[in-house]
């Protein structure tokens, strides 16, 4: 393998090439634009055609590739596959030797290769990369053989989504059912046992006498061994049994990846771990603030005898059965005027972990819990998160209370905050407490009655409200047992609309008295984006209503436009039936990210000018430092100045680490989606599309619910390009389109916990 070239001087101003490559790197086989890179290296626009020269060189050097669309992936410089093909080279070489001895080529590698010899191999009758073979010069973070499959690291999953099937036009989608069909997809799907010889990695096939075709030597001997590179193990170590999908064949050599490990050895906790690595999460907590929260005893009244005493007041907790950490609790009684009395009672954190302590700096670094679906990081130690600071059940807490009145039409008359002492009576999970308010729970029946005043004036004041199920994980064993989609009930809107309020009076009096709090705020979506959605959702073009809101849109200052809130509001009206669940990911992703602000700009998805976290101290940053901006202020204790900047700076690295956490969720998720369909490849579903790339099609299934890829790599009969003015996919030749919700039939082909991925092949429409 011919080394780089050597680089030369760096002109001031520009990243390191080592950085560039570095992050190219890191992104895999996604590739990046000239744009995306100069905006990731704050690169000066009068630096840009030096940078523009820096890429330049690195390709000459061959550290970096440039491919379609003007973008640049990192080149694969060493490894078992470019090891392999130098080793081809060799032999190729001999073998020219040999022919100029000889009248008889023994050794020509290439005459008995499937590239040339077979008519009805996929491989085409070229010296130059083969359509639909992988590209395995191109590395990715897990994989080194996933070519364009991949595109999971966008911040917003890599999906820009929309598709139409097209069938009016006579299209055959026959020809991938009969391609799939005729392609002896068992010779290429193996399963075997991982060895180790000199240095390499193998599959040693097990013995299949239902496969169509032995995988030996063609001479007659032993078991062939299929190669798999380092990254294409996917955590799967010596010993293991797995499946192995062979990606490049040339005579008797054969190269795989692993897309699956089968053997019992290999438990979920090793996959854990292989998570909690790669992200950088912490496994446990540090000493020094752990002993901090080891020193706090249990609360008794005659300690904190100056707080609000509600320990017989009626409080009860609701959360998922599986929470650990509850922070939030509620009472209610209607007056005699007819007004409510909500009181949302919160974990009074704040009390526990104070400014320049251990525990504080801990907690600002995490700013949030990170969940997943099999476990969580904590912000807090759980002698805190889960013991002192939760509501339990019939033990007694310290608490700071928001208490509401609202009127019968669902107005926020009055609120005040004190700091409490409560008892939980109850606790439910969502479930509970739904079958005891049909039951007749009297509180409960209450409870649901008084949520459908605040919805009824939440309508009124207008809010985007979307209606497409999250997946959630059942656990046995501490692994993954099933994905299925929630269901919502009443009781889930009992507590959000509670909470809901209790943070809006939490805005109002951060603003009322001036403090320097964290506001959470959401902005509009610009014009554009709009207008994008507009172009793409043909049926929405033929509402009369839809057309004249769209006619009323205008760019406006600030974080709320009416026209523009108006227009979303209809696009996920009910009254024409609920749009499919991908079609409101795709309006979801339009819309810009909440995040926080010293400022109160407004929150554009609920309709709010005044909106702030307070409900949730124990698992977010933003919640416990409203606590202690309001407490000091309840408590007649004057901030200091600076406390104006600190709220800035704070909300900002927040604003960043939540960004983070939350790619880490998603990528928890797809974790535990690909160990439970790990088990189903082979098996063919009905899906549904729910994302579009130029790399691929995404593509739910329902049963096991999950979602995965169909690389446009492995869709050999044609070329796909995506139509930005429609979202559509669209064959080059045959004009063949997939639009956003089509109903298509797939196969499970790869499902790997240690990289995350789930891939699919297309066989066609629903029959």
């Amino acid at each position: 393998m011919p080394k780089p070239k050597k680089t030369g001087f760096i002109p001031k101003g520009l990243p390191d090439r080592g950085k560039v490559l570095s992050r190219l790197q890191a992104q895999g086989q996604h590739p990046l634009s000239i744009s995306e890179l100069e905006t990731e290296f704050q690169v000066p626009r009068e630096k840009g055609q030096e940078f523009k020269k820096v890429l330049k060189d690195m390709v000459d050097s061959g550290q970096v590739r440039k491919v379609k669309g003007n973008k640049f992936v990192a080149e694969s410089q060493d490894g078992p596959v470019a090891q392999k093909r130098e080793r081809m080279l060799k032999e190729a070489k001999e073998a020219e030797a040999a022919k100029a001895k000889s009248p008889i080529d023994p050794l020509d590698i290439f005459a008995t290769s499937p590239r040339t010899s077979d008519p009805s191999s996929p491989f085409p009758r070229s010296a130059g990369k083969a359509s639909g073979q992988i590209d395995s010069t191109r590395p990715t973070k897990g994989d080194r053989f996933q070519g364009r499959e991949r595109g999971f690291e966008k911040g917003n999953h890599g999906r820009d989504r929309g598709m139409d099937r097209n069938r009016g036009k006579g299209i055959k989608h026959d020809r991938y059912r009969d391609r799939d069909r005729n392609s002896s997809n068992d010779d290429k799907l193996v399963k075997g046992k991982v060895i180790k010889q000199n240095g390499f990695h193998f599959v040693q096939a097990l013995p299949n006498p239902g496969a169509k075709k032995p995988w030996r030597s063609s001479e007659g001997g032993g078991e062939t061994l299929i190669l798999v590179p380092r990254k294409a193990l996917g955590g799967a170590r010596p010993g293991d049994i797995v499946s192995v999908r062979v990606v490049e064949e040339d005579g008797d050599e054969r190269i795989g990846k692993i897309v699956a490990t089968l053997s019992a050895e290999v438990a979920f906790e090793d996959v854990s771990k292989a998570f909690f690595k790669e992200y950088g999460i912490p496994f446990t907590y540090p000493k020094g603030p752990s002993a901090e929260a080891g020193e706090f005893p249990e609360p008794v009244f005659e300690a904190y005898s100056d707080r609000r005493d509600f320990r017989d007041t009626h409080i009860i907790t609701i959360d998922p059965s599986t929470a650990k950490d509850h922070d939030d609790a509620i009472s209610l009684e209607r007056k005699a005027n007819g007004n409510w009395i909500l009181g949302v009672h919160i974990a009074d954190v704040a009390e526990y972990v104070t400014e320049d302590s251990e525990l504080d700096e801990e907690a600002v670094k995490r700013a949030f819990t990170q969940y997943l679906p099999w476990t969580a990081a904590p912000m807090l130690p759980q002698r805190l998160s889960s013991d002192l600071c939760s509501l339990l059940e019939g033990r007694e807490r310290l608490a700071f209370s928001c208490m509401m009145e609202v009127d019968p039409q669902g107005e926020l008359k009055s609120f005040d905050f004190v700091e409490s002492f409560i008892r939980v009576a109850h606790f439910y999970s969502y479930e509970e407490a739904q079958k005891a308010k049909e039951d007749g729970d009297p509180f409960l029946i209450l409870m649901d009655e008084f949520m459908g005043q605040l919805m009824a004036r939440r309508r009124r004041d207008g809010f985007i409200d979307f209606q497409f199920p999250e997946p959630k994980v059942e656990m046995e064993n501490g692994m993954p047992k099933r994905i299925y989609p929630s269901k919502r009930l009443p009781s889930h809107s009992w507590i959000e609309e509670c909470m809901l309020l209790a943070n809006r009076a939490t805005a109002r009096f951060l603003m009322k008295n001036k403090l320097p709090g964290l506001f959470r705020v959401h902005e509009q979506p610009d014009i554009e984006a709009v207008s994008e959605l507009w172009a793409s959702q043909g049926q929405v073009q033929r509402d009369k209503g839809m057309i004249d809101a769209f006619k009323d849109l205008s760019e406006t200052g600030g974080f709320l436009n009416p026209a523009i809130q108006q227009f979303f509001i209809r696009l996920l009206s009910q009254e024409g039936g609920a749009l499919p669940a991908a079609v409101q990911r795709k309006i979801l992703q339009s819309m810009k990210k909440a995040q926080y602000s010293s400022e109160a700009n407004g929150h554009f998805a609920l309709g709010w000018m005044d909106y702030a976290h307070f409900t949730s101290p124990i698992r977010r940053y933003a919640d416990l430092w409203t606590h202690r901006v309001i407490k000091a202020f309840v408590r007649g204790e004057k901030q200091p100045k600076s406390m104006k900047a600190l709220a800035e700076d704070v909300a900002q690295r927040i604003s960043e680490r939540e960004v983070a956490v939350m790619k880490v969720e998603r990528k928890g998720l797809k974790t535990a989606t690909s160990w439970v369909l790990r088990n189903y490849i082979g098996e063919e579903f009905v899906g549904e599309i729910s994302g579009l790339e130029n790399f691929g099609i995404f593509v739910s299934i329902s049963d096991p619910f999950g979602e995965g890829l169909i690389p446009i790599r492995r869709m050999k009969d044609d070329y796909f390009e995506k139509d930005e003015n429609t979202g559509q996919l669209v064959g080059k030749r045959t004009r063949l389109t997939f639009s956003l919700g089509d109903k298509i039939r797939v196969r499970l082909e790869r499902s790997d916990p240690f990289s995350a991925q789930v891939d699919f092949d297309y066989l066609g429409p629903p029959e």
